[in-house]
Parts: C-alpha cells; structure tokens; sequence
C-alpha cells in the first residue's frame, strides 16, 4: 500500500486484564468530560444498558440503522453493540465527525471475504458477509472490478453485471457500496477486506480497550495502515498515560494432566481428522471428552452447573452425545466482555485457534507478520478469565486445554 502523504492517524490503546475495571473507567471518563461527544461500541446489549444507566449516552430502539441517525442529527451520546456498529453507513460516518469513539474490546477490522458458501447477515439479509467461490469468479469473469498495483480493488462503472448469470439479481450491489467504507484486496482467489483508514477520521479521537492488544489482529491492521498507537492503563481506576504490563490478580490455577501428550493439538484440521461423525472420534478425541466429563463430576453437587467449555461451533454434539457435558455450557471460543460466567470454577478449552491462512498470509506480503502463538494464547485467556478468576472470591479454578502446545503456552505466561 501506498503510505506517501498519509496523514498522521493515532489510536489509544487501553489495556488491562479483563474484569479490571476497564468499563467502570469508561463510564467516569465519559462523566468527567461533559462536554464532549461520545460514540460507545461494546459487544452485548447487556453491557449497552449499563453504560447507558450510568452515563449520558442513548440506544437506538427500533429499527436501529435509522434511528441511529436521527439521535445522531440531535448531536446525542450513542453507545450501541458492535453489531449495529459493523452496519454503519457512510452517511452515519458522517454525521459522526467530531465524536469521540470508544470501542470495549476488539472488533474486526480484517477478514477474508471469500469462503466455501455464500452468508447474508441474519438481521439485514442485504448485507452479504461472505461471498462463495463461485460469485468470486463470476465476479472476476464479468470485469467488474479493477485492482491497482497493490492489489486494491475498486468498481468498473464502465462495466454491468446481466443477473441471468446469478442466482439473486443485483448479489454485487452490496459489494459496490461496501467499496465506500472497507478496501478490498485481491489475493490469490480471494478477497482480503480491511476496513479504510479513512474511516477513523470522522472522529476526534479513538480509544480502544481490551487485554493483550499488543497480540491482536487491531494492532496488525495499525501497522499495515500505520496508524500510530499510544499506550494507557488503568491505575486506582482511573486511565492513564503508558503501557503497563499486568496479568490478571487471582492466577491459582489447577491444570489436569490426563492429556498432556503432544498428538492432540486441537486444531480445527485436528477436529476433521479425528471427529469425522458428531458421535463417533479416535480415540485421542474420545479421550479427551472423558477427562473433561470425569472434571465435571468432580464438581460439588451444589455447583453441578457452574462450569463452561467450548469447542468448534458444529462439534458440540460429540462433546454432549452422552448427555454428561451440558450443550447448555458451551460458549464460543470468541468470548469476551461478559461477566455471566464468573462463578464458574472448571473451564474446557477444547480449542487450538490459528489465524485465517489467508488473511495471514496476505499481511505478510505486505511486511506484517503475525505472532500465531501469542494470538492463540490471547484468545485463550481472554476465554478463561470470564470464569471466577476475576472475582475477589478464594476459589481455584480448574483450566482443562488439551491442547499440548497451548498448554505449554500457557503455564509458561503464568510463570513469568
């Protein structure tokens, strides 16, 4: 990418292990400056109510992408989930100059747009979030795009699309309007989409919190745009100026050891190997699940149902064929920003994430190169400490990772 006569562009990072007090740090700091414009984003609506409670920010109800703009042409503070924020237009973008932009926990800024099968965003079917193999090279053979020396692509206007060829008239519109908020780049036999830097220029200022952001795919996206990133902490509750490394208070951790063995690695090449039926695994797989289930008997009947785990999403049916692991307890890998779990003392990581080859790869052929391992180990605790380890209470948590090489990971982190 071209970086010549690229304005200077800085995101605040503020990071601190999770349940210490970043969103309380939040709200005061909204609080202490009146004044000011606020633009909120947070993952759960849960975690929109009490922002909202407590500050002077507004939710839009209703049919939110409209709303949103009315509360926005009355100069309202907004504090909204990641979702709503991912359907922005250009037009809120601009209605959103001068605001101060506040984003709880990482949300995505780089993915690979191409995949095996066509998904349409459930709540606005017109929002295409994947386009298939196929509409990839119909997209190619009807020239309607064209790609800069870079690989950037942008819209033939000189070209049309006859819809006999697809099976929805107009499957494209939405990539054309996409063209105005994500750069999409052409490589190999895919589509990489980025959102534009352009973008974070509505507002006066970004800030950023969430926990080992050095490790994530945010931090990646800064240095391919060279967006320029300053540190802050948290400090008797109040954020402030630096980067502070912290590790969370409560790390008495219990590990099993029935499968330390370095033949499973949990990844999802593993899973298609070794779970090739919903009921049926090797007999590494099988293994596994009875370690995790012998950990869940184990836990006093009173508090029978205060574990979770999670697995790849369509295998949790091998995990709970034998109705002793709740599908009730399972949660997606992703997990972040809920406090919904931290009273649970056992936690199954069934996992071993890596990232998308495609977006990998593609940040490498333009010099950003990923830390897999440390990306990994963030998801991990990030998972992890949505249990009891971020509560004052004298409880040990169990932490159950089959995952050979993560484990090692991990006990290595918690030493240093």
């Amino acid at each position: 990418m071209t970086t010549n006569n690229i304005k200077p562009l800085t995101f605040a990072f503020l990071d601190a292990p999770t349940g210490y007090g970043k969103t309380t740090a939040i709200i005061d700091f909204i609080n202490s400056n009146p004044f000011e414009r606020w633009l909120v984003v947070t993952p759960f609506k849960t975690e929109v109510d009490r922002i909202c409670k407590c500050t002077t920010c507004v939710q839009p109800l209703g049919k939110k992408s409209k709303e949103i703009l009315l509360l926005l042409a009355d100069e309202k503070n907004i504090c909204c989930t990641h979702a709503l924020f991912d359907l922005f237009t250009a037009e809120t973008l601009e209605l959103l100059k001068g605001y101060n932009l506040i984003v709880d926990e990482e949300i995505s800024v780089l993915r690979n747009l191409v995949g095996s099968s066509q998904r349409r965003n459930a709540d606005c079917p017109n929002i295409i979030e994947r386009y298939s193999s196929q509409d990839y090279r119909l997209l190619m053979e009807s020239a309607l795009i064209t790609v800069d020396i870079d690989g950037r692509m942008s819209w033939d206007d000189d070209h049309y699309y006859n819809t006999k060829q697809f099976k929805t008239a107009g499957i494209f519109d939405d990539l054309r309007e996409r063209l105005e908020l994500y750069d999409l780049y052409q490589y190999g036999e895919t589509i990489i989409q980025c959102t534009k830097r352009k973008t974070w220029k509505s507002f006066a200022s970004v800030l950023v919190c969430s926990y080992r952001m050095q490790e994530s795919f945010l931090k990646y996206y800064c240095d391919f745009y060279k967006i320029d990133v300053v540190w802050k902490h948290l400090e008797g509750g109040k954020i402030k100026d630096g980067y502070c490394s912290l590790k969370p208070p409560k790390l008495d951790l219990l590990f099993p050891c029935g499968l330390s063995d370095n033949k499973i690695n949990c990844s999802k090449n593993w899973y298609q190997y070794n779970i090739k039926e919903q009921t049926k695994g090797t007999k590494d797989a099988v293994q596994m699940k009875y370690e995790f289930r012998k950990l869940c008997k184990l836990l006093p009947k009173k508090d029978r149902s205060k574990y979770f785990w999670t697995c790849y999403k369509g295998y949790e049916k091998f995990f709970t064929y034998d109705r002793n692991i709740s599908k009730k307890r399972w949660r997606p890998c992703n997990l972040k920003a809920t406090n919904e779990l931290n009273d649970c003392c056992l936690v199954g990581y069934f996992v071993h994430r890596f990232a998308n080859v495609k977006v990998k790869n593609f940040l490498r052929s333009k010099g950003v190169i990923i830390d897999e391992r440390a990306l990994a180990l963030s998801e991990l605790i990030q998972f992890v400490w949505r249990s009891n380890i971020r509560t004052k209470e004298e409880k040990k948590v169990v932490v159950f990772i089959p995952a050979f090489e993560l484990l090692k990971d991990f006990k290595e982190w918690i030493k240093k």
